[in-house]
């Protein structure tokens, strides 16, 4: 994806004015309770159209490869990690017990919010594992599982899920945010203390302008 130089945008309300006004800006200035009113214009890898996008979108589009939305809709349909999305999903009974103890060891409780969920996210992309632990047995991801098969997935994708930790627990909107701003490939425990110390500043914030109005 082509990012055009000089292109960040900050668009707000000034002086009270109706209207949107809308000036330049650099990164450095980029202020965290404004975050969602900057934009930056990218060029479609494909297409070469150029359009404005929200700056808090720009890592989604990096990870479907610098194409617009109407591109990389009319991309061929491959599955992530080279695994049918059917049989990752299939496998997912596979590491319940994972899921409760994940539950558990977060309380039942979003880990930023502090409210009660049973989400549990992933920190290393459920695909990836699943994908690690067929290439470790040597199965044909797009043949037909046989039931001998899982006996071997199943213990093997345990033992993968442990190795990478526990998952974390979070609402479904701060789940939807994390994938919405970096997409669900290549998750890293990295991303998510980034996208927990973001979100963190966020509640402070909130929770500063409630106590001035008080």
């Amino acid at each position: 994806m082509m990012i055009l130089k000089d292109t960040l945008v900050l668009h707000e309300r000034r002086n009270g004015s109706r209207s949107n006004g809308s000036y330049p800006c650099k990164f450095e200035d980029m202020q965290i309770d404004k975050y969602n009113s900057y934009s930056i214009i990218f060029k479609c890898d494909k297409c070469g159209e150029e359009q404005n996008i929200p700056y808090s979108k720009l890592t989604q589009m990096t990870k479907i490869k610098g194409l617009c939305a109407k591109c990389y809709k009319s991309r061929p349909n491959i599955s992530a990690y080279d695994v049918p999305s059917g049989l990752s999903q299939g496998l997912r009974f596979l590491i319940k017990q994972w899921r409760l103890e994940s539950l558990e060891h977060c309380n039942s409780k979003c880990v930023i919010t502090g409210k009660p969920s049973t989400t549990v996210h992933h920190l290393k992309s459920y695909c990836a594992i699943v994908s690690e632990t067929l290439k470790t047995l040597n199965i044909n991801p797009y043949s037909d599982i046989t039931d001998e098969q899982v006996i071997l997935i199943k213990p093997k994708l345990s033992e993968l899920h442990y190795k990478y930790g526990y998952g974390v627990v979070l609402s479904k909107k701060m789940h939807k945010l994390f994938h919405d701003e970096y997409g669900e490939v290549n998750n890293t425990p990295e991303q998510f203390e980034k996208f927990k110390t973001k979100q963190d500043i966020k509640v402070e914030l909130n929770l500063y302008k409630k106590a001035l109005e008080i």
